[in-house]
């Protein structure tokens, strides 16, 4: 249904002739297609906004060729036949119902929503495994280990987001996958999980390197007290003068 309408009040907007009604999903600053109707003569194309109180013209073509863009959308529009066109760069402006008309009649509603692009995909390590990262509008998010999809449903939460890494696994490459609204893929960064033993030694190392500065420490700080408890302190000469009577 329309953006914004009840479905009493599409139904009200929408005559009793077979109708198509389509969501369809584009990417702030790039264009997405719309596609016509098979017509016998005339397709119009009007956009009604998100919540139908506006009606703006769009496109106009017949059966004999003839078409015309109606303004503001003539930079904005590539004809591809039938009513069909690509509509883009998109703005905010651009989300809501277009319809299709042929001869007249309402035969198609194309619910237009604008999303962000995905960008900034990444993958972070958190205390239960790891996280991917990114920004804007996905479809979907997937995962590789070692270049190998992860097939276990299980180990992922947080709408795949979230992928669990098992305890006993020793050190992997891992990536995640984000399919934005044009089916596009981003991938990440391979990371690195940490070795379990290589991480066990090197907390050994650093905690023995830790306790050899303590001891160097206080065997620096003990050997002048030590060296002063052996040494009476010197007393001052005493001053010349004349006896007393």
């Amino acid at each position: 249904m329309c953006p914004g309408l009840s479905a009493a009040l599409c139904l009200v907007l929408i005559p009793m002739v077979p109708i198509v009604i389509a969501d369809i999903t584009g990417i702030l600053n790039e264009a997405v297609r719309l596609e016509g109707i098979s017509c016998s003569n005339m397709v119009d194309v009007w956009f009604l906004g998100k919540d139908n109180k506006t009606k703006t013209h769009v496109v106009y073509s017949d059966i004999s060729g003839k078409s015309h863009v109606h303004s503001p959308y003539t930079t904005l529009i590539e004809l591809l036949g039938n009513g069909s066109f690509t509509l883009g760069p998109l703005s905010r402006e651009h989300e809501g119902c277009y319809m299709f008309e042929c001869n007249g009649s309402p035969m198609v509603y194309e619910n237009l929503r604008v999303v962000d692009p995905v960008g900034n995909v990444s993958v972070v390590q958190v205390s239960d495994g790891l996280y991917c990262n990114f920004t804007g509008y996905s479809v979907s998010v997937s995962w590789f280990t070692n270049k190998q999809p992860v097939t276990d449903g299980s180990r992922m939460r947080d709408g795949n987001r979230t992928l669990a890494v098992p305890l006993n696994e020793t050190s992997a490459e891992y990536e995640c996958q984000v399919t934005d609204a044009m089916n596009r893929t981003h991938r990440s960064p391979e990371v690195r999980t940490q070795d379990p033993e290589r991480h066990h030694w090197a907390l050994l190392g650093a905690a023995v390197v830790t306790l050899l500065i303590l001891v160097f420490c206080v065997c620096k700080i003990r050997k002048p007290v030590e060296d002063n408890a052996g040494t009476s302190p010197a007393l001052p000469a005493p001053e010349r003068g004349y006896p007393l009577n």
